[in-house]
């Protein structure tokens, strides 16, 4: 954030009815100390410090420091000049919200970095109050464990009255992530997949929101235990801002300013010159793709292909869970975001298998005392069984099994035994009860 700072040279006499405050100047700002820490996201949000003060005594500096330009409320300069006092804190978090309240008409309040021998220096914020009274200031990127100043000033040289100062550290937890959509080929027949089958994804992000000045770092992958991790490929978009490269990390990243270690997935490393991409074994150590907005068609568009497994498991999980990260949570960025962001989740499992066939034969040429057994494959019960004879004619139907099922009492001849597990996924199976010779 850029800010003008202007000094006001004063060239006026005034007598003080009142004792000046003993916050008067930016040399004696009253100390507040460290604000609360914020509660870690999904809340986020901090403890408020309320302090009282007086504009009653007070005097403007001579020369006069305020903020010239971008300020917030009823105008976008500061009043200059005018009666002012100082507090200084440390910060907690990294969103600052400064409430001011009470008689003090059209309140300013200034946010100022540095020391009072040379303010500024980075973060800076400023807002002019209603006439009610009231004043609102919102600062983004503070840095937790640096001191700053604020600054309660009226709207003009001899404004007074009494107000409360309200101080809270936040973390902005907003999603950044916006419209995306998954593309999955082939999709999955009735939420299955046989064994073997090779699935190509496409995990596409349309628009993107910079939150706390986050740009998209990581595109993090997990998959369910069915897929052969093995058979994985993957094909990395080119960069969205142009300035340096997306490649796929399996064994993830660390966070250079959180120290947190992220999972296997896409994560982006910026350039270090004009024709120089800096590769390494760890690009938590790097910005994001400073992209955002309305996301081209060309670009972010994270496309893989994975296997299921070869061995037949009924409802394995095959799902695949993919997440986002700002380079304020995988990167080097200092100040989080994009903490609300949620997964986009597939959900598929893997599908039946033909049941074990086996049999016992007739005992006597003609007679009917042959069986058929059944036996699933998995644990996916409980099962339904229907049997049926070469002619289509159903001879045996039985539900609620828990695990193999004998059809008896059966001439010799083929039969067809259809069996329905608890994910109503149904498999087929024949087998055949011989007879002795006449």
């Amino acid at each position: 954030m850029k800010k003008i700072y202007h000094l006001a040279f004063l060239f006026f006499c005034s007598s003080l009815a009142l004792a000046q405050p003993a916050n008067d100047n930016c040399s004696t700002a009253q100390p507040i100390g460290s604000l609360p820490t914020p509660a870690a996201c999904p809340s986020g949000a901090g403890t408020s410090i309320n302090v009282g003060g007086t504009l009653n005594g007070a005097t403007a500096a001579n020369p006069y420091t305020y903020q010239g330009t971008g300020c917030t409320g009823t105008s976008t300069t500061m009043a200059a000049p005018a009666n002012d006092v100082w507090y200084t804190f440390v910060a907690s978090g990294y969103q600052l919200n400064v409430i001011v309240s009470g008689s003090v008409v059209n309140p300013n309040i200034a946010l100022y970095s540095g020391t009072c021998a040379a303010l500024g220096g980075g973060i800076g914020g400023c807002a002019v109050g209603t006439a009610g009274g009231a004043a609102t200031l919102t600062v983004n990127q503070m840095v937790p464990g640096t001191t700053y100043y604020i600054q309660v000033s009226g709207n003009s040289a001899g404004a007074g009255g009494n107000f409360n100062l309200n101080l809270s550290n936040s973390i902005d937890c907003n999603a950044c992530l916006g419209a995306t959509n998954l593309t999955v080929t082939p999709p999955p027949t009735n939420g299955a997949y046989p064994p073997g089958t090779t699935v190509n994804f496409c995990f596409k992000v349309n628009s993107y929101t910079q939150v706390n000045t986050n740009w998209l770092h990581g595109v993090q992958l997990a998959f369910g235990s069915g897929w052969n991790l093995g058979s994985l490929t993957t094909t990395p978009p080119p960069p969205c801002s142009g300035s340096g490269v997306w490649s796929y990390y399996p064994g993830g990243c660390t966070s250079s300013a959180t120290g947190v270690h992220w999972p296997a997935g896409f994560y982006f490393e910026t350039s270090s010159g004009a024709s120089c991409i800096c590769m390494n074994a760890n690009p938590g150590d790097n910005f994001g793709d400073n992209c955002s907005g309305a996301i081209s068609a060309a670009n972010w568009n994270f496309c893989f292909s994975i296997t299921t497994a070869a061995a037949c498991n009924p409802g394995s999980d095959l799902s695949v869970i993919i997440n986002t990260s700002g380079d304020g949570e995988s990167g080097v960025w200092s100040n989080t975001g994009c903490s609300g962001d949620p997964p986009t989740i597939f959900h598929a499992i893997g599908t039946c298998c033909p049941p074990t066939m086996s049999s016992t034969p007739v005992s006597c040429n003609g007679g009917s005392d042959g069986t058929a057994t059944a036996t699933p494959v998995g644990t996916q019960s409980p099962y339904t069984y229907t049997w049926t004879n070469s002619s289509g004619v159903v001879v045996s139907t039985t539900s609620g099994v828990a695990g193999a099922n004998t059809a008896s009492g059966l001439p010799a001849g083929t039969y067809t035994v259809s069996v329905v597990d608890k994910n109503n996924c149904l498999s087929t199976n024949t087998v055949t009860i011989t007879q002795p010779t006449a």
